[in-house]
């Protein structure tokens, strides 16, 4: 049991290179109550995030929820990459952990090996979401993940932004380390995501 753990440690730090790394367990965050997980499904544009090295060439982050015929979620990760000048999609596969606490999932995605945490921690299932992983470490540590989401491309209004900012602060989660998404350049074709698993197509983004 222990070589598995470590083994998933060493997979998560190979896979978020740039991920905040704390001292200590991870903090108690809870995850949004009485959790709709029909009304959160679909389409979700990265507003903000902790950085991550593997993402550094690429913008324009949508993430789309489904729920699969298992009651199982797909999740399709989808961004612009600027140096090839398209769309790549990573996908993974949502459980959920606890029917009684439906927005705590355990994740298994195509590039990872080792399923990981992943919880909506707050949203208002219209504008915006906010979505968290941490992993305790070996070392006393802890790896932390932070995804700000909007349903709209254009964003979230900046007092919205402040009161999420706000409310993770208030369980110890350092905002400063938070960086924003570029949604200014992205593809026609993302302007029509429906989470039906339908994929980009090829081109040269446009301005908005």
């Amino acid at each position: 049991m222990e070589s598995y753990y470590i083994l998933l440690i060493f997979t998560l730090i190979g896979f978020t290179i740039g991920q905040v790394t704390q001292p200590g367990r991870c903090p108690n965050i809870p995850t949004i109550q009485n959790f709709n997980l029909y009304q959160f499904l679909g389409p979700w544009f990265g507003v903000e995030q902790f950085p991550e090295f593997k993402q550094i060439d690429l913008v324009c982050p949508v993430t789309v929820f489904n729920l699969n015929i298992n009651y199982t979620i797909r999740i399709e990760q989808r961004d612009y990459n600027t140096l090839d000048e398209q769309y790549q999609q990573q996908d993974g596969t949502a459980t959920v952990l606890n029917p009684l606490d439906p927005g705590k999932w355990q994740v298994r995605d195509s590039q990872q090996q080792y399923p990981y945490p992943y919880w909506v921690i707050d949203t208002d299932y219209r504008r915006f979401a906010v979505t968290w992983t941490c992993i305790d470490l070996f070392n006393g540590s802890h790896l932390q993940y932070v995804f700000v989401l909007s349903r709209s491309r254009r964003g979230l209004p900046q007092y919205i932004r402040y009161l999420i900012h706000r409310y993770l602060q208030a369980f110890g989660v350092d905002t400063r380390n938070l960086q924003s998404n570029d949604q200014t350049t992205c593809y026609t074709a993302a302007q029509n995501t429906t989470g039906s698993g339908s994929t980009f197509q090829r081109g040269r983004p446009f301005q908005r």
